[in-house]
């Protein structure tokens, strides 16, 4: 599938997953598509869907107001989806997310703390691989 039909669709949830995996070596490809990356991981159902935005949010530029908004959009989807895989990689996100962006290390280590704390085992096992400077 070309790259181009896949992010020009505007639609990205059936797509994701392709999107994910072309992003790992062409991460500059998703940059101008930022914006509808974050639209469909605030709107989208699928929790797979969200998991693989997820992992894109580390390949993307944010702007000092973006990064705000992404904190509060991290720490929603932490405390507020049913999802386990979605609570783990918003964890993830946030962790690489304040190496780049030192304004999100107190939400890492919220999150974090959260999380060692968790009834959640999957939470429990990423913790455990997870460095936290």
């Amino acid at each position: 599938m070309d790259i181009q039909v896949l992010i020009n669709s505007l639609h990205l949830e059936p797509y994701a997953e392709e999107l994910e995996k072309f992003s790992r070596n062409h991460p500059d490809a998703i940059h101008p598509f930022k914006n509808e990356i974050l639209a469909t991981l605030k709107t989208c159902k699928n929790n797979i869907t969200k998991w693989h935005l997820l992992q894109m949010l580390k390949r993307l530029p944010f702007e000092e107001r973006e990064v705000v908004a992404l904190e509060s959009l991290l720490k929603d989807l932490f405390h507020n989806s049913p999802s386990k895989i979605v609570k783990v990689e918003s964890l993830q996100a946030a962790v690489d997310l304040s190496r780049q962006y030192p304004e999100l290390k107190e939400l890492a280590m919220g999150l974090y703390e959260n999380a060692l704390t968790s009834a959640i085992p999957s939470l429990k096992a990423r913790v455990k691989r997870l460095k936290i400077q």
